[in-house]
This record gives C-alpha cells, structure tokens and sequence, in this order.
C-alpha cells in the first residue's frame, strides 16, 4: 500500500488538546463540483481547482466543556497549499495515482520507505508537484530537475 497523503498536524490555536478525554473530530467536507466551499481550507484563484471545494471541520470541547465548531484556514495560501489540497480532493473523489499523475497543478508524496514502486511513480518517492505546464519538481530539493509527467 502506497503512503499518498499525510497530515502531520493540525495546530489549533487558543485551544489546548492534550488529554481532551471526548477527543477531536476531524472532518474533511467536500463542496459538489464546481462550488467554492464556504469555509475552504484554501482558495485558488482558477475557478477548476478542486482545492476550493475543501473544507477541515473540527469539533472539540473548550475548557469549560463547551462544545465548538471550528473551520480552518491553510497557514499560507500558497501554490504548495493549492496544489496539495487539490491532489487529496481529486483523491477523496476516487482518482488514482494513474489518474492524478496526469493533472496539471497536483501534488503526490510517496513514502520513501515504499521499496515497491512504480518506475513511472519514483518521481514522487518524498513528494513531488507537478506544475501548470505539465513538469514535475520534486519536493524539498534546491536543485529541482524539472521532468515531463504528461503525456501529450
């Protein structure tokens, strides 16, 4: 099994979590196609981006034991942010790695521990975007050689 999104975390602030005993509810919420979610996590300016449709819904507890709702915003909202939400909306939706290896403005982390990959996929051990006109940069690399992921 293929490691394709991860959340490392999710910093709430003005909350403190630790040893909440009814726990956090996480949810990811999914606009239909081709509405803007009206708490998106991130908002692209090309209305085809599926990264507008997503929303992370969190249900926890405050201090006093009030239940809270609370809807949040992408740190930054950058083209990394774009393109990595896109990717998980594409995903929840049912795409594939075959499919989503072939849209413009994604992103795909494979886990470098994945040993049995693809050598159509090796682009994407330790994450990789792949950009508007159809190259793919690796993540985290200064020197990112630019490949051709499409096929035109």
């Amino acid at each position: 099994m293929l490691n394709v999104h991860s959340v490392n975390w999710i910093e709430i602030e003005g909350y403190y979590t630790r040893g909440i005993k009814d726990g956090i509810i996480v949810q990811a919420k999914i606009a239909p196609l081709g509405k803007q979610h009206s708490n998106a996590f991130v908002i692209s300016r090309l209305t085809d981006d599926p990264a507008s449709r997503l929303a992370f819904r969190v249900t926890l507890k405050d201090g006093k034991g009030v239940q809270k709702v609370l809807y949040f915003k992408s740190p930054q909202n950058s083209l990394e942010a774009i393109f990595k939400a896109n990717s998980l909306v594409d995903w929840l939706d049912g795409a594939t790695l075959d499919t989503l290896k072939t849209r413009c403005r994604r992103h795909i982390y494979i886990n470098l521990k994945n040993i049995a990959v693809a050598e159509d996929l090796k682009l994407f051990l330790g994450g990789a975007y792949i950009l508007d006109d159809g190259f793919t940069v690796q993540e985290n690399t200064i020197y990112c050689k630019a490949h051709k992921s499409r096929q035109q």
